[in-house]
């Protein structure tokens, strides 16, 4: 069926498509190249040439590889889909003009969107005196770093390729990150996600550094409260499912690293009694995590191009 639907795409294109069902014994050598090939994982591979001693370069998953014939042959199916372009034709992308006028906007959009966020990063940090210290200049970092490593958890968790979350998750143990997150302790009372509890985390704590420095104190009270999970959590990888996630320690040095700027720099205060903008920036996180919860499944994360 998939097979099918890239032989209709090659057609809306303008190209002629040639197709071969599956075999017992499949032969590389009568192979069309390029083409679509269906392997005996249940996974697809494009087949991009067959040099002169018969080895076969194919593409999986972003990751290009060249193997023997014979090694090819044992993976493959023997169903494959190609193109063959007709004298005198001219194959083009359908509405070419339309695709490319979404596509720079697209771009733009997202131009726009990182000039903006810099740009309100930069006028709180100036306006609010951020500069004056060291410890909250190094917590506006360790923040920002909190929040890309917990974005490319979700992306993971959500099972959306990252060519930059693939790399990291291999530097401890190839295959660790993604035990983790298919183990049911991933999930805070098996329903919510810990990557997304961190992203909040370090989101709202940025934000609201950025906004009311002044509830710094507050921010220091509850990376104190983060450490006891960071504890449990390197237990759990160790003695339960003995497996490690290189996204997961990261998240959990940086909780650490946060709590050392905090009392390095003097971020800890008073807490009591309790103001109200402690309540507020507390109803932050529970309402900021229960929206992001909600908005990920709806998200169309499978369409987001791979980094």
């Amino acid at each position: 069926m998939a097979l099918t639907a890239v032989g209709d795409l090659l057609a809306e294109y303008g190209v002629m498509p040639g197709q071969c069902g599956a075999c017992d014994s499949p032969d590389p050598a009568s192979l069309h190249v390029p083409a679509v090939v269906a392997l005996r994982d249940g996974s697809f591979a494009i087949v991009k040439e067959r040099d002169a001693a018969g080895r076969i370069t194919l593409r999986t998953r972003g990751e290009v590889a060249s193997v023997p014939a014979d090694d090819f042959a044992a993976r493959w199916t023997g169903a494959a889909v190609w193109g063959d372009v007709a004298e005198g034709s001219s194959p083009a992308e359908p509405h070419l003009a339309r695709h490319r006028f979404v596509q720079t906007m697209h771009t733009a959009q997202q131009v726009a969107l990182a000039l903006g966020l810099a740009f309100l990063l930069a006028y709180c940090y100036v306006a609010h005196g951020l500069w004056h210290s060291w410890a909250q200049t190094a917590l506006i970092a360790a923040y920002g770093a909190g929040i890309y490593v917990t974005y490319l958890l979700v992306l993971k968790d959500n099972g959306v390729h990252s060519a930059q979350a693939e790399r990291m998750c291999g530097v401890i143990q190839k295959g660790g990150c993604g035990r983790v997150l298919d183990s049911s302790s991933s999930r805070l009372f098996g329903l919510y996600p810990w990557c997304e509890i961190g992203l909040t985390y370090f989101s709202v704590s940025l934000a609201a550094l950025l906004v009311c420095p002044g509830c710094t104190p507050w921010l220091a009270a509850f990376a104190v409260c983060c450490l006891p999970y960071t504890v449990w959590s390197v237990a759990w990888q160790r003695f339960r499912i003995h497996a490690w996630c290189t996204l997961c320690l990261t998240v959990q040095a940086l909780m650490w690293i946060i709590f050392a700027l905090m009392l390095l720099g003097g971020q800890f205060g008073s807490l009591w009694p309790v103001p109200a903008r402690a309540v507020a920036l507390a109803v932050c996180y529970v309402t900021a995590f229960l929206l992001l919860h909600h908005m990920v499944p709806r998200l169309n994360l499978y369409e987001r191009p791979s980094d």
